[in-house]
């Protein structure tokens, strides 16, 4: 599974937590039981609260360089989406939340000010095929078939 932040709701401070929380929620849907992602040294401490923990057994106790020497990235894996064990009681809540009613909006905070996220998680609503191909398609905007919409209150 690959999900993409596209550039529209790049810089406003919510995409890799939204993201991951959305990664979490729908992988039951689609027969996925455990997770594993790579994390830029500032997402390290979202992804913990979302009930991964750091995979020790790779590299340097889970971190390495990647994707380039001066980059580095820490391996981390979520065992059991279904559970959520590991999570943080308020991430557990947010993620079930998302679960249990897979179309909702929600306010988040991030740098640029507060934003309304649309979700529609359902499976119906997946973009499946090749990401190039999704973001070449024609479409008025990118963001209009994006699986979660961000959009600015103003």
């Amino acid at each position: 599974m690959r999900l993409m932040e596209f550039p529209e709701v790049a810089g406003m401070g919510i995409g890799s937590s939204v993201l991951g929380r959305v990664g979490v929620a729908i992988a039951p849907q689609l027969k996925i039981t455990s997770l594993f992602a790579l994390c830029a040294p500032y997402t390290v401490e979202s992804c913990k609260r979302a009930g991964f923990e750091v995979e020790t057994t790779i590299g340097n106790e889970g971190t390495f360089y990647y994707p380039k020497e001066n980059l580095v990235a820490t391996a981390v894996v979520l065992r059991d989406v279904n559970t959520l064990a590991t999570a943080s009681e308020l991430e557990k809540e947010y993620i079930l939340s998302l679960r249990n009613a897979p179309v909702q909006t929600k306010k988040e905070m991030g740098r640029r000010g507060e934003f309304e996220i649309d979700f529609d998680l359902r499976e119906s609503s997946f973009h499946l095929n090749d990401p190039e191909e999704f973001l070449h398609n024609g479409s008025k905007t990118m963001t209009e078939k994006a699986l979660v919409l961000v959009n600015k209150n103003r």
